[in-house]
């Protein structure tokens, strides 16, 4: 009889997108900021991410228009589910965002999230959040920073692309 170890307990997923999609799950699950807005998962694979929430009355500033902090968690979270596709934990160290058009009542926002980069523990993503007729209301970069020997979830692989 065979003796197991804590390596035969990790489990091997089949594709870098099967893994990004059980990690994506995993971390909404715990993400009460994400949920508290609305926001729904539409994609997630590899390095990429699309999130969705509709603008709702609360999120009006004074100005009768989307508060710009609200189009900045979508964009966000958006960001964290491609950077974290990997299975290994990253951490924003710098966001920039452009708004573009102001978001109204009742629109429907779609943030897609795309890597860029990734080089040692360093990754750079853009995201860009449009309507669902397609009007760009801002651009966002995130800056990420990997933490090497920090899994989402331990019983899976993790690894990141080379260089991309």
């Amino acid at each position: 009889m065979e003796e197991t170890t804590s390596m035969d307990k990790s489990r091997h997923i089949n594709s870098a997108d099967a893994l990004a999609k059980e990690v994506s799950k995993a971390m909404f699950e715990k993400d009460k900021a994400s949920k508290h807005l609305g926001m729904k998962i539409v994609k997630v694979s590899a390095g990429y991410a699309r999130l969705s929430f509709k603008i709702e009355e609360y999120m009006l500033n004074g100005h009768g228009i989307c508060h710009g902090g609200y189009l900045y968690s979508l964009a966000d979270s958006a960001f964290a589910f491609a950077s974290n596709s990997y299975n290994i934990v990253a951490v924003a160290y710098g966001c920039d965002i452009l708004y573009t058009q102001p978001g109204k009542k009742d629109m429907l926002c779609i943030a897609e999230a795309k890597q860029l980069h990734i080089r040692g523990r360093n990754g750079v993503f853009d995201v860009c959040i449009k309507t669902e007729q397609g009007l760009v209301l801002a651009y966002f970069r995130g800056k990420a920073r990997y933490l090497k020997h920090r899994k989402i979830l331990e019983n899976l692989d993790s690894s990141l692309p080379e260089e991309a």
